[in-house]
């Protein structure tokens, strides 16, 4: 550990910084591997200068003040924040940890716009080491800046008892597009305050991070205090969130503790910093049948990833309740009742600008690693296009002069069953779709008659299938092989060289052996020095010592060992 640091730690309102920094400090008192820090905010600064020089404004120390704050000219405020920031680095110790905080962005509350008070120059002689931004969930956010004298929130009456379902449905769908309304803002909000925080770091110039909340805090204080290698998990999510909205949660629920069974052996065993996406988890917006299908109103907020409790955590619990985010006054609407079109329309907005800071977040988290840990891409025959696009970037930083080959390697495990199941999807597609498109449910009956035909499912394994088993694939599954017939029917004809239809099969076969040849999607991302294992039922501890042994990495003595472990 670095034993003489400065830290400047960025983040937008709503993730409850003070707290944070309360829970870090009291975490670190208690460890023989962290020392204690100083603390300066910027924000507290600027309220005490402005009290001092306008007594008759003591108000804005209160709760909620800032924001009352806020309501002076923005120039005055760039002003404040100048003096603020001059007062801070006059106090900061020479030697030691310290940590400055700051909002980067502020939402003036008079203007009702996005405004930056920041002054870069201020910045060069402050000795800066790391430039973190912290980010939570939107709705983690909305929640705390919803409560009373925040900033998003708004009185809601109860409905009259003899209201009609009429009027009760049209308090909730206003109260609705009124959060909605506010979701779009914290998440504009949260991509400036990433960019400003980024553009401090640039002109220090120092590497800015990003660093989601809900790790645990022994991971938070290493990523502050250390220099420890961050290392990006990168792992199937939708396919675990859909087995789990299905009959099938178990399977779904067993790859999530695989994924934090993975993270804690980075961390205790290797010393490594995991960053996991999952600890930022808002595309989790329920469709309208999902909800049905639970017996819940809509609109509503599936089951979020599991992370570590409050307790383990940096992450300060939401007082107001998320899980109305997307409805406020959920207890009030009655099921069955209709939602304004709107809503769909506005909630389909808002998943796309989440899938859009997704997109953009994640590369930011593979930039900021020096390696990659990919956890079965095709779980359950299911390919994970983020992991796809996460080793893809990373080729793009080596391909473009960003990274030096070899800087940034990925460990990839990747059963072979489960890439055999990916590939059966990709044959049954093709089977069907050499007559008539097929239909999902149809895919999908094709691909389980594939997957349990044993001497099947071991060809796909390997990839050595051959023509002359697509006959026998196609019988199998009942799917017809003469040209022009109906989809699913089966042929009585049998092959024969001379005819027709052993021509179209041999032609059909190419198709579809070229579509599974190109199906290993993950696999064209990898580089030289890339670490693969294919072997089946590796527990992730067993994972991480190959690696161990493959790279002549040094584990972690067993002091080392006991620090890394969670609260």
């Amino acid at each position: 550990m670095n034993t003489s640091q400065r830290i400047l730690l960025t983040g937008q309102s709503g993730i409850r910084m003070a707290r944070m920094i309360e829970k870090l400090r009291h975490y670190v008192l208690n460890r023989t591997d962290f020392g204690e820090f100083a603390c300066e905010s910027v924000e507290d600064h600027m309220v005490e200068i402005h009290v001092q020089d306008h007594p008759e404004e003591a108000f804005v120390k209160q709760r909620g003040g800032f924001q009352r704050l806020l309501l002076k000219p923005s120039l005055y405020l760039e002003r404040l924040w100048h003096r603020a920031m001059a007062r801070v680095q006059s106090r900061l110790p020479s030697q030691g940890l310290a940590i400055i905080t700051m909002h980067a962005v502020f939402y003036h509350t008079l203007a009702r716009q996005f405004i930056s008070a920041v002054d870069y120059h201020q910045f060069k002689d402050l000795g800066i080491d790391k430039v973190i931004t912290l980010v939570d969930d939107i709705y983690d956010v909305w929640a705390r800046l919803s409560e009373p004298g925040q900033l998003f929130f708004v009185p809601h009456k109860d409905p009259p008892d003899d209201a009609s379902p009429e009027v009760i449905a049209a308090l909730c769908d206003e109260a609705s597009l009124k959060s909605i309304a506010s979701l779009m803002e914290i998440l504009a909000w949260r991509s400036y305050e990433v960019f400003s925080s980024a553009e401090i770091a640039r002109r220090i110039p120092k590497p800015p991070i990003v660093f989601p909340v809900k790790h645990c805090l022994h991971t938070a204080a290493n990523v502050l205090f250390s220099d420890r290698r961050l290392v990006y998990v990168s792992h199937p999510i939708a396919e675990p969130r859909r087995l789990m909205l299905s009959d099938d949660a178990t399977l779904g629920r067993e790859l999530q503790a695989e994924v934090e069974s993975l993270a804690r052996c980075l961390r205790v065993f290797l010393r490594w910093i995991p960053i996991c996406p999952t600890r930022v988890d808002e595309l989790r917006i329920a469709d309208r049948a999902s909800a049905a299908a639970q017996g819940a109103s809509w609109p509503l907020l599936t089951e979020r990833w599991i992370h570590p409790s409050a307790d383990e955590s940096l992450w300060v619990p939401t007082e107001n309740h998320e899980e109305r985010a997307l409805d406020p006054l959920k207890k009030e609407r009655k099921l069955g009742t209709e939602v304004s079109p709107l809503i769909a329309v506005l909630l389909s907005v808002l998943r796309e600008q989440i899938t859009a800071q997704i997109n953009s977040r994640d590369r930011q988290l593979v930039e900021q690693s020096h390696a990659l840990v990919v956890w079965r891409p095709y779980f359950n025959g299911s390919l994970s296009t983020g992991a796809r696009t996460e080793m893809r970037h990373r080729n793009l930083l080596v391909d473009w002069g960003v990274d030096n080959p070899g800087d940034k390697r990925c460990y990839i495990y990747s059963p072979r069953s489960d890439l055999a199941k990916w590939r059966a999807g990709v044959v049954a597609g093709a089977l069907l779709g050499l007559d008539n498109p097929p239909s999902q449910s149809q895919a999908h009956s094709v691909r389980e008659a594939l997957v349990d035909d044993s001497q099947t499912f071991n060809a796909l394994k390997t990839g050595q299938l051959d023509p002359g088993a697509l006959r026998r694939i196609a019988e199998n599954v009942g799917v017809s092989l003469v040209p022009g017939a109906t989809a699913l029917s089966r042929s009585a004809v049998a092959p024969d060289p001379r005819t027709q239809e052993y021509e179209w099969i041999q032609d059909a076969w190419a198709t579809i052996a070229a579509q599974v040849n190109r199906a290993d999607e993950v696999e064209k991302e990898s580089r030289p020095g890339d670490y693969w294992c294919e072997e089946e039922g590796v527990k992730p501890e067993e994972f991480v010592e190959q690696v161990v042994k493959q790279w002549k990495l040094e584990p972690a003595c067993a002091s080392e060992k006991q620090t890394g472990e969670e609260t």
